[in-house]
């Protein structure tokens, strides 16, 4: 009876290989995104980590939150007036947001207008 020799190769895959460094890096990007929408920058806040892209903007986009919610109070307080300002500060916070998310698209980590000197406040 012969003996067989059984070999066991490994196939090199680079893409295996890198998979949890590339999915590190998408899943900080997802992160960093979630920050700008309204209330979903909890997520971020509570399980982003160390990772200081995603605190960056996470900070920025809790200020945004705050501004919103501000918003809110406002429109509730005074009627007439309130509306009105609320619904131009509403469109502010929203060119805002998508700033915010371009800049996470593109990898930056640049202070927002109007948000970014209260985002280092809070870092």
């Amino acid at each position: 009876m012969a003996k067989s020799r059984r070999t066991s190769r490994k196939k090199a895959s680079p893409s295996r290989d890198n998979a949890p460094q590339m999915m590190g890096a998408n899943n900080h990007k997802m992160m960093a995104m979630l920050s700008y929408l309204s209330m979903l920058v909890v997520i971020p806040l509570v399980w982003g980590g160390k990772n200081k892209s995603v605190k960056f903007h996470s900070r920025q986009g809790f200020v945004l939150l705050v501004a919103e919610f501000l918003t809110v109070v406002v429109a509730a307080v005074i009627p007439v007036l309130g509306t009105i300002v609320a619904a131009l500060a509403w469109l502010v916070w929203l060119v805002l947001s998508v700033w915010g998310l371009v800049n996470v698209a593109l990898n930056k980590e640049k202070p927002l207008p109007l948000v970014g000197k209260y985002a280092k406040i809070l870092g």
